[in-house]
């Protein structure tokens, strides 16, 4: 395990495979199946490769506020910024700190997502999951929590999805 302040090389996105992000999800306490929780990557740049990869599995992104929230003490803010800057997921990134924030009630990432949405251009983005059907779509813009459409996108998943599962993991 990696000492805060200690960090471990970012593979490339192509050296790494799904299931390794979802290994070191594990380990920093992503309530996944089936994976075998171990750190391929330090918490920072896990969140960041995860995140990513959250646009094609709506599951990582479900857990993807425990993760924060089990691991507040440790997240590095300016590093996550600067990794997500240049994966060019700053939108993405403070979007998930924004609905982190006030589905855990944590006021610090409410701080950090407004400060990110400063440096964000603000304009609809579109559906943050594919939609596999016109009827998909049609649920996202109903559902889609204010927090989440504050940042550009939309998504057919409720608020209180994320905040069952943070209160059933806690």
């Amino acid at each position: 395990m990696s000492a805060k302040g200690t960090t471990k090389p970012e593979p490339s996105r192509t050296a790494l495979s799904d299931a390794d992000i979802r290994s070191s999800l594990a380990f920093f306490g992503a309530p996944l199946q089936g994976c075998e929780p171990r750190e391929v990557l330090d918490l920072d740049a896990t969140l960041i490769a995860a995140l990513a990869l959250s646009r094609m599995d709506p599951t990582v992104f479900r857990v993807l506020p425990l993760v924060l929230k089990r691991n507040l003490g440790q997240l590095d803010l300016e590093r996550l910024r600067e990794l997500a800057c240049s994966r060019e997921l700053l939108a993405e990134w403070g979007m998930l700190v924004d609905l982190a924030g006030e589905v855990l009630g944590v006021p610090a990432l409410t701080a950090q997502a407004k400060k990110l949405s400063r440096e964000v251009e603000q304009r609809e983005r579109g559906q943050y999951f594919r939609s596999r059907s016109y009827f998909e779509g049609l649920l996202a813009e109903r559902r889609t929590p204010d927090v989440v459409r504050r940042w550009g996108y939309l998504m057919n998943m409720p608020l209180h999805v994320f905040r069952g599962l943070v209160e059933k993991h806690a």
